[in-house]
């Protein structure tokens, strides 16, 4: 009966350690979200879009068709390695007022061709949303403009992408929901804390208590 009251009387006071719990809480949450905006940072893939039209041959087309067919590799990797040549992604680096390296905006670009199509695409990836939108059309749009000075090439066609195109990061889908659960760990850990100290000082004060009454009653026995 004792105990039961004594666990009553611990849970009626911990509304005075209700700042303990608000800071544990708080503090949860401002962890998490530092940890997500600095530590863990999501990487943003945005994709541009070039279209290079075949100038029609006046050979007959089954056989311009076959010899499309055995060149369109070759020439697609020679598209590539332009896209990433030092000419058009200094052009980027200078246009966007990027501090970084050709060789390290190189490395954060892929290209690859679309199925079934002469479309290639240019994928940039990026800690910043916008920014990997703003190169990959850049990347697309210079490409465009410096390939007749490199080389003999047919029409080429800019396919932009948007910020509305471009998915949303896990991170930012799962934002709300993480920081609702640091916040409902904090608490629950803070409420454990509270607990714990309000009960080490309820037995605090009853053993003192205790102490006190004792003391008393030998005094009364020696008197």
């Amino acid at each position: 009966m004792g105990q039961k009251i004594l666990i009553l009387n611990i849970l009626k006071n911990l509304r005075k350690q209700l700042k303990v719990i608000l800071s544990i809480t708080f503090l949860s949450i401002g962890v998490v979200w530092f940890l997500l905006y600095f530590v863990l940072v999501p990487e943003y893939k945005a994709t541009s879009q070039i279209l290079v039209e075949q100038e029609e041959s006046s050979v007959p087309s089954a056989v311009a068709d076959s010899q499309l067919a055995s060149q369109v590799p070759g020439i697609n990797e020679t598209y590539s390695a332009t896209i990433r040549s030092p000419q058009v992604l200094g052009e980027v680096i200078k246009e966007l007022g990027l501090k970084v390296s050709v060789k390290q905006l190189h490395e954060r670009i892929i290209v690859s061709e679309a199925a079934d199509s002469q479309v290639l695409n240019i994928t940039v990836s990026s800690a910043d949303k916008e920014l990997a939108i703003q190169i990959a059309n850049s990347v697309a749009v210079n490409f465009k403009k410096k390939i007749p000075e490199m080389m003999q090439v047919e029409k080429v066609s800019v396919i932009p992408i948007t910020s509305d195109q471009l998915p949303t990061s896990p991170f930012e889908e799962n934002m709300v929901f993480s920081l609702g659960v640091a916040g409902a760990f904090g608490f629950i850990i803070g409420t454990l804390v509270a607990f714990i100290l309000e009960m080490l000082n309820t037995l605090f004060k009853t053993g003192r208590q205790d102490s006190q009454t004792t003391a008393a009653k030998l005094q009364t026995v020696f008197k």
